[in-house]
């Protein structure tokens, strides 16, 4: 199922170091995120 905006922000904060976290960062940006 899709997770919401906060949730992938949790997910992605203690990726942020490497390009996995930044791009799904990215995709919270610029979409697509239901």
């Amino acid at each position: 199922g899709w997770i919401d905006g906060a949730q992938l922000t949790r997910l992605a904060e203690p990726l942020a170091k490497n390009g996995y976290g930044q791009y799904l960062l990215s995709l919270l940006d610029h979409g697509p995120v239901r």
